[in-house]
């Protein structure tokens, strides 16, 4: 499924919500930002493409690695996740890349 998600596959969910669990504790991750690659590529396959999404909770941080994200109009989706660091209100932001 995963070579099948371009970037606007995400625009239209920027600002919704997806659950993650990890080491049984839940997390909602908002999606604040979807945007394109700085450069265009020849690639048959897609252009690359960032999210950026922001955690709700102050107590978790998520480390590196692929994670189980569940969204309802989107469906669940394993992806490679790396935390970018803490907010100022004290949560966490995170960023997913495709290439």
């Amino acid at each position: 499924m995963i070579e099948h998600l371009t970037l606007e596959s995400f625009l239209p969910h920027v600002g919704t919500s997806f659950d993650v669990t990890v080491q049984g504790y839940d997390e909602v991750l908002t999606l604040v930002d979807a945007e394109g690659g700085k450069h265009e590529t020849s690639s048959e396959f897609r252009q690359p493409f960032r999210l950026l999404l922001r955690g709700s909770r102050k107590d978790l941080y998520i480390n590196q690695g692929s994670l189980e994200l569940r969204h309802p109009v989107m469906g669940t989706m394993m992806l490679d996740m790396s935390p970018i660091g803490k907010c100022d209100d004290g949560t966490f932001e995170y960023y997913i890349g495709f290439s």
